[in-house]
């Protein structure tokens, strides 16, 4: 048994700014994540709840996926939620996860 650290960055774009492709990329939002989608990391998810009191957003992906709560805990996330609205489309990309210790468990 060990004690794993890691690091892994997330970028992410809300396509309600109208940008080249927002259009498309919200219809294909609801369908199945394809093959390459998911080995490089890339991931779509539509806003379904926004809980300004507790700093929370509720996202869904594809049509039947499965709700995720996730709550704003800095002040750029923070600044994010306040204009993310139900119904936003947001596309983001994952890195791999960097290993940065392995301890022995006590």
């Amino acid at each position: 048994m060990a004690n794993v650290t890691y690091d892994q960055i997330v970028t992410i774009l809300n396509l309600r700014q109208k940008g080249p492709g927002s259009k498309q990329e919200r219809r294909e939002s609801m369908s199945k994540p394809n093959t390459t989608d998911i080995e490089s990391g890339r991931f779509t998810v539509t806003v379904v709840g926004v809980d300004l009191a507790n700093n929370t957003v509720s996202v869904i992906e594809g049509q039947s996926g499965v709700v995720h709560t996730y709550r704003a805990d800095t002040p750029a996330k923070l600044e994010m939620l306040k204009k993310t609205k139900v119904g936003d489309v947001v596309i983001g990309l994952r890195t791999p996860l960097t290993v940065t210790a392995i301890s022995p468990t006590q």
